[in-house]
């Protein structure tokens, strides 16, 4: 029977974890046990959001957004039962060291997230202010040293810091 009776029953959610097991990535961490089958679903889709492919992000996006207007509550509440797992998906690996697919769908999923759900990393949180190092780092480096408008103008410098007559 792969057709679920709708109650929320735990045969419905364990009947559900069966069928997608297999599919799971390896590398997801263990999320809080879901109350719900549509728990289990946004799980599935964390699970999914930092995806290399762009059609899956995509996808996962368009995905929690139509299951927060269904349940009329926003992404950003559907997203904070998730937010110790979307920490560690998010900021737990230097961008600088993964595939240029990987790092794409960190930053979409990170900038997605921090939109729909700022409470979940707030600025001063260290790993974020550590990933948007990494990232400028890597974004000047790709056009230089450093990138500045002019002589004596600010800029930043192949290492993320600020340079300049206003630094």
């Amino acid at each position: 029977n792969n057709c679920f009776n709708g109650d929320d029953s735990s045969e419905d959610i364990e009947e559900l974890r069966i069928l997608i097991s297999e599919d799971l990535p390896k590398k997801v961490p263990p999320f809080i046990p879901p109350k719900s089958v549509s728990d289990l679903i946004i799980q599935i889709l964390v699970g999914e959001l930092m995806s290399p492919k762009h059609i899956v992000r995509f996808g996962v996006r368009f995905s929690l957004q139509h299951i927060a207007y269904a349940n009329k509550t926003s992404v950003g509440n559907l997203l904070a039962g998730c937010s110790p797992a979307l920490k560690q998906l998010l900021l737990s690996r230097p961008l600088r060291l993964l595939p240029l697919p990987e790092q794409v769908g960190i930053v979409e999923s990170l900038a997605f997230t921090v939109f729909a759900a700022p409470k979940i990393f707030p600025l001063s949180e260290s790993n974020l202010l550590r990933c948007l190092s990494d990232l400028l780092k890597m974004a000047s480096s790709a056009d230089g040293e450093s990138i500045n408008s002019g002589v004596g103008e600010p800029g930043i410098d192949k290492d993320g810091h600020a340079s300049g007559k206003h630094a």
